[in-house]
Formats: structure tokens, C-alpha cells, sequence
């Protein structure tokens, strides 16, 4: 028995993302909780970023309005908290309309949600892809080293399809492509790296809004 993870990759054994993944389970343990699909289900969760931000999103390379800027914001916060209380269900919508505007921090939780099942269905295909792009620099070393130990287990001949995938998730989700800048820092008297994603134009939108920044990157539009 086979399934079709992706358009982009022909038909896959299901065996593989049991090895990719590192899934305890039997052939037919996989296929009973993640049944033949004809692409990642992704494409399912289409509508969760009207629902958890509800002012109107940017487009692609577009800067965001300040009311959207806030709410995802907010909406990322909310999510990393109950991230952290294992509250899956609730945090899986708010992380991944972060994470599908560029944060790096929520495309990993969200990669981490989807290769387990928690809070949503299980979707190997779109774990791998987040996760590939949540490890593009600058990011946090323990990210990149999660990429790289499930990148060790692909298979050579499949790595070329993968690797086209997380390129057409970068097109659409990365970064640059959110107008998000990324930031890695070391945190004052440790040593601990800090990863840091914001709207690149977070600071000319309070500015034209009079209203008082947060970031202390922002001063300089203060200036007479």
C-alpha cells in the first residue's frame, strides 16, 4: 500500500516518513491515522488566518497594515503560550497563521504539530517543509540541527523533490517573502541565542501612526 504525500514528489511508500520521523508504528498503524491524500494538508487550514486575525491580510511582499501587524502579533504570543501548556488545539491555529507569514519560532512548533499529530491531523509532508524553512539563517542552532537530523534520513533520490518543496514554501511562507526581518542574538549576561522575527516595516507604520514604537530599533524615525 502506497499514498501520495505530494504532487510534487510522486508516490511515496508511507514507510518512509515512518523513518523520517522516527514513527513507532506498523504500515498499516500509519495508513489508519494518516489516510491516501493528494497533497499536504496544509491547503486544509486555508482559511484559519481570517479567523484568527481578522483584519485584512497583505499581499504577498506587501507591507501589512499596523491593525494586522498587531493582531498577529498577538495572535503569535497567545499561541507560544499555549504552546507551552501542551494546549495543541488552541495554539496550532494562532502558530500557523504566524508561521505562513514568516516567523521562524512558529513554523517549527507548527512543523513539530504536524509530524505529531497534536492539535491537528497529521501532515509529514507539511512538517518537513515548515521546518525547512524555519532552518534557513538566521535561526536557532537547535532548529537547524532538528533539519538537519530528519534531512540525514532522506532518502538521496527523494532529497531533489523535498528540497523543491521547501523552496515553494519559502516562496509563499518565508521570510523575505512576508517582508519579516530575523534576528539572532545573544541575550545580555548569558549565553543563550535569541531569536527574534519582526515586520521589517513595523517602525515606519508607527511612525506614520504617531503612535509610540515598542522596538528600540525605532528611534531613529523620531528623529527631527
Amino acid at each position: 500500500m502506497q499514498f501520495n504525500p505530494s504532487p510534487h514528489m510522486g508516490v511515496l511508500p508511507a514507510l518512509i516518513f515512518a523513518h523520517l520521523f522516527g514513527y513507532v508504528c506498523d504500515l498499516d498503524t500509519l495508513l489508519a491515522t494518516s489516510p491516501p491524500v493528494a497533497a499536504s494538508r496544509d491547503h486544509q487550514h486555508n482559511d484559519v488566518e481570517e479567523v484568527v486575525v481578522t483584519a485584512s491580510p497583505p499581499e504577498r511582499g506587501k507591507p501589512p497594515t499596523l491593525e494586522f501587524l498587531v493582531e498577529l502579533y498577538d495572535s503569535r504570543r497567545d499561541g507560544s503560550l499555549l504552546y507551552r501548556r501542551g494546549k495543541y488545539a488552541e495554539s496550532f491555529p494562532m502558530l500557523l497563521s504566524a508561521a505562513r507569514r514568516g516567523f521562524k519560532l512558529a513554523q517549527a512548533r507548527v512543523s513539530f504539530l504536524y509530524q505529531q499529530g497534536l492539535g491537528t491531523n497529521p501532515d509529514p509532508v507539511a512538517a518537513i517543509a515548515f521546518i525547512g524553512i524555519a532552518a534557513k539563517p538566521p535561526t536557532l542552532p537547535e532548529i537547524r540541527r532538528r533539519f538537519d537530523e530528519i534531512w540525514d534520513r532522506v532518502p538521496t533520490d527523494l532529497k531533489p523533490a523535498f528540497k523543491e518543496l521547501i523552496d515553494q514554501y519559502d516562496a509563499k511562507y518565508g521570510a523575505k517573502a512576508n517582508r519579516v526581518a530575523c534576528d539572532l542574538s545573544v541575550d545580555s549576561g548569558t549565553h543563550f541565542r535569541k531569536l527574534t522575527c519582526r515586520f521589517m516595516d513595523e517602525c515606519t507604520l508607527y511612525w506614520q501612526t504617531g503612535l509610540t514604537p515598542e522596538l528600540v530599533s525605532c528611534p531613529q524615525w523620531w528623529i527631527p
